[in-house]
């Protein structure tokens, strides 16, 4: 047979009557220390907080460094696609079908028309970097010169072999574009690069990316 259990709800002023008498039946009996009631607090409540993740790798953009802002790429619930309203087909064994998946089922959600993911009760912009910062399905964190923070989740990556690649981003002769953010393409069509006012972004758009530290996969978890 099983018991349950439940908190017993004492006032203050009779809890501290018993503790009274206990603490006077001890000093009576020589018996140890008295136990003080000063410091209880019948409404304080245990604050529980989750300690800081500590990041799985820090890569910091060295300072000369040209940047020229970020570049957009749109998304949707059909994929990705381009301003030419070409759907382009997702990298197979790269997660990205899988991460577009989860953000459908999510409910296909945006913030200033950019992607999000919730992640522990946060949102998350849903971006592309190059492959130096991580992997489809990280959760990334960019600090900007600022001192500013967007919380972030890799949707895909370029490597390589892509076009203007280098190793902190995209490169226009001696300027790199280190973020791709993945937008809502009617809002893109409409309005250009996030770097534009008409964007309402949270963060200073022409302070650089100084730092992206990466705190691992949301992806099979």
């Amino acid at each position: 047979m099983g018991f349950s259990s439940k908190p017993i709800d004492v006032e203050q002023p009779k809890l501290n009557n018993l503790l009274n008498d206990y603490n006077s039946n001890l000093a009576g009996s020589g018996k140890v220390n008295r136990v003080e009631t000063e410091s209880m607090d019948m409404d304080a409540r245990v604050n529980e907080t989750t300690p800081e993740l500590e990041p799985l790798s820090s890569v910091e953009i060295p300072p000369e460094i040209q940047q020229t802002g970020y570049t957009v790429s749109g998304y949707g619930e059909d994929g990705a696609v381009l301003p030419s309203m070409n759907t382009v087909a997702f990298t197979e064994g790269s997660n990205q079908k899988e991460l577009h998946e989860m953000w459908v089922n999510e409910g296909a959600s945006y913030k200033n028309d950019i992607a999000t993911m919730n992640v522990n009760g946060e949102d998350r912009y849903l971006i592309v970097t190059s492959d130096t910062f991580g992997s489809v399905g990280d959760m990334v964190t960019l600090e900007l010169g600022n001192g500013e923070k967007i919380d972030c989740v890799i949707a895909d990556t370029k490597g390589s072999g892509g076009v203007n690649f280098s190793k902190y981003g995209d490169a226009y002769g001696d300027q790199v574009n280190v973020v791709q953010f993945e937008v809502n393409i009617g809002k893109f069509n409409a309005s250009g690069n996030p770097t534009t006012e008409s964007w309402n972004l949270e963060w200073d758009s022409n302070s650089p990316v100084v730092n992206i530290k990466n705190y691992g996969s949301i992806l099979n978890k």
